[in-house]
């Protein structure tokens, strides 16, 4: 039988930041308004292999919920009822918001010791505070806090050269493609952004990251979106508006590119001292044209080289 406390205080501030619910009609569920820098409160337990001792907040982040078979929670002294996949397709967080107060907390988490309880994992448990804000607040966060430099970029661009030029590896090619275009819209990035653990060197749009973060099902155009919808469009990695940074390497590329005329493309060739250039891409209408053109100037070549042989009878 595991048994665990955890104790976490709630300050006044805080309690004046709760959403305000509201009681309906008897047949509707309550109505819970939010504002903006409302705060919400929730448990969740994730799972990972056994002998998983480091756990970070952006790793925390991307994990599943999940609850064991035989899993029994409280908020002080309330029983927790848990949301399970049967019902709602995945395991989902436990709302708590209703049910915290200021001062001391306390959750109880028991996860007995029975083979309902899949052995070879450890579990992880964690309260959860999530932060409700206005577009305008987020875009503000983001956009005023420390850029990622052009040169860290550079320096990571040559690093990342030299490790490709090392004795393990062959470097095959002095140079690389690097997308500069959004995934979600497939348009040039106007405010390139990255998360702070991404390993890889494409951005997307801050603006459509933000415009695009989906909804719950018949939520109204009023109504916040999903906590849990902030994976990497690129490596799947913490997306989250607080991880996010603008990088002002690309943020030159396109200003260069926009300013030069060449605003509808879609990729930079990027060396080993970290210069680059622009790749001209041949649309396929203009690969079908010159496949034609081809075709018809070997018509053309075959036609010159007959030979016509009149043969008379004597």
């Amino acid at each position: 039988m595991k048994l665990n406390k955890i104790e976490f205080s709630l300050s006044k501030d805080q309690l004046q930041r709760l959403p305000l619910r509201q009681e309906s009609d008897i047949r509707s569920l309550p109505v819970v308004r939010f504002e903006d820098n409302t705060l919400r409160f929730r448990v969740r337990v994730c799972r990972f292999p056994s002998g998983y001792n480091e756990m970070s907040e952006s790793k925390w982040s991307r994990a599943s919920t999940f609850w064991p078979e035989q899993i029994h929670v409280m908020i002080n002294s309330i029983p927790c009822l848990l949301s399970r996949k049967q019902h709602f397709h995945t395991d989902l967080p436990v709302e708590i918001t209703t049910n915290v107060k200021s001062g001391d907390n306390e959750l109880h988490v028991s996860l007995p010791s029975l083979s309902e309880n899949e052995f070879g994992y450890d579990y992880f448990v964690g309260v959860e505070i999530c932060t409700t804000q206005k577009y305008a607040s987020v875009w503000r966060a983001i956009t005023t806090k420390p850029h990622s430099s052009a040169d860290t970029t550079r320096d990571a661009i040559k690093h990342r050269y030299r490790l490709h030029d090392s004795d393990e590896i062959a470097l095959l090619s002095c140079t690389w493609k690097v997308s500069i275009c959004d995934p979600i819209s497939s348009k040039m990035c106007d405010t390139p952004v990255r998360g702070i653990d991404c390993k890889h060197f494409e951005c997307f749009d801050l603006e459509n990251w933000l415009q695009t973060r989906p909804l719950k099902p018949e939520a109204s155009k009023t109504e916040p979106c999903l906590v849990d919808c902030w994976a990497c469009p690129i490596c799947g990695g913490d997306a989250r508006p607080n991880q996010l940074r603008i990088c002002d390497y690309f943020s030159d590329v396109v200003k260069q590119l926009r300013e030069t005329g060449n605003s509808e493309m879609r990729t930079i060739v990027i060396s080993e001292n970290a210069d680059w250039q622009p790749l001209v891409e041949v649309s396929h209408y203009q690969r079908q044209e010159r496949t034609s053109k081809g075709h018809l100037h070997q018509s053309q070549q075959a036609g010159k080289k007959v030979e016509v042989i009149e043969i008379l009878d004597d």
